[in-house]
């Protein structure tokens, strides 16, 4: 952020990498199993554009048992706690 300002650049979007803690993510198997499982549920429902997201996601909370639903907020809160401390060390800045 601070290159971006010193440089005179417009301001833009800056991506920030904040991985799930490895004991709060869903097993990668389980994910790859359930997600080709949706992909597929998908395709023979005709389910398109839009309606694709909410859809997997609805697949995947089900067949997991919710251990998706748990991953997602845990990066939820992960993202909220990441971009707060972001924001305090650029208000001090």
């Amino acid at each position: 952020m601070r290159a971006q300002v010193a440089l005179g650049l417009p301001e833009s979007a800056l991506i920030v990498a904040n991985p799930v803690p490895e004991e709060e993510q869903l097993d990668p198997a389980l994910h790859a199993r359930v997600l080709a499982e949706a992909l597929r549920a998908c395709a023979a429902e005709g389910v398109t554009g839009q309606a694709v997201t909410p859809f997997l996601l609805d697949h995947l909370v089900r067949h997991t048992d919710g251990a998706s639903l748990s991953a997602n907020l845990a990066a939820v809160r992960g993202n909220v706690r990441l971009a707060g401390r972001i924001a305090a060390a650029w208000a001090g800045a």
